[in-house]
């Protein structure tokens, strides 16, 4: 179980976010992220409900796709800000 949690967070989680902090993204397309993170965590874990979901998620440590995704382009921002 540990190293499936470090699979998802070192590769898939990366993978499904790269580089969309530098593209604009639409709303349909950021739901289209969250159901692909949340059926991939309901299968590998058997999931049942939604709070099951989000224990899981607390339990590896990762936010929700969009808030990660909120916090991916912030930080693209802040880097833009300082270069020169």
């Amino acid at each position: 179980m540990c190293c499936t949690i470090v699979m998802l967070n070192t590769f898939c989680l990366p993978i499904l976010l790269y580089e969309l902090e530098a593209v604009p993204s639409s709303k349909s397309n950021l739901l289209t992220l969250q159901s692909t993170w949340c059926v991939a965590l309901y299968k590998i874990f058997k999931l049942k409900s939604v709070s099951d979901l989000y224990f899981v998620q607390c339990f590896m440590g990762t936010m929700p796709v969009n808030y990660a995704l909120v916090f991916t382009i912030s930080s693209f921002d802040c880097q833009e800000v300082k270069m020169p």
